[in-house]
């Protein structure tokens, strides 16, 4: 057995400019998992990232709601709709920015493996 077949059982075909890529310019929506073939990683970012899509739509509500009272002259409350938009959005924002940094990081240093294991060294598809 040569050396080089070791080395292709364990590096895989997927391109580690391609995953960079796409980490860096579509995170939130993990598709950098979906093409390293991590079909549930990907999904759960998704999750993520709509549960903060609706924090921010509870948040805007909420906000419009107290701007319509501020406006016929009613004090500035912080309401309960403008703290749960602020959880729902914040809590899966922060978690998602340090998810895909790391992922990033990973892929860079071609440390990030695909579905079946396999590091992805190339920078450019084999």
């Amino acid at each position: 057995m040569s050396t080089a077949s070791i080395q292709d059982d364990t590096i895989s075909p997927k391109s580690r400019l391609v995953a960079s890529l796409f980490c860096f310019l579509f995170g939130g929506l993990g598709v950098h998992d979906f093409y390293l073939g991590k079909k549930v990683l990907g999904l759960v970012k998704i999750i993520l990232l709509v549960v903060a899509l609706i924090g921010a739509g509870v948040y805007v509500g909420a906000f419009a709601k107290v701007a319509d009272r501020v406006a016929s002259g009613g004090s500035v409350p912080i309401t309960d709709g403008m703290m749960i938009g602020v959880i729902l959005m914040g809590i899966p924002i922060i978690i998602l920015s340090i998810w895909i940094l790391v992922d990033f990081i990973i892929i860079l240093a071609g440390s990030a493996k695909d579905k079946q294991g396999k590091k992805v060294k190339n920078w450019m598809d084999k």
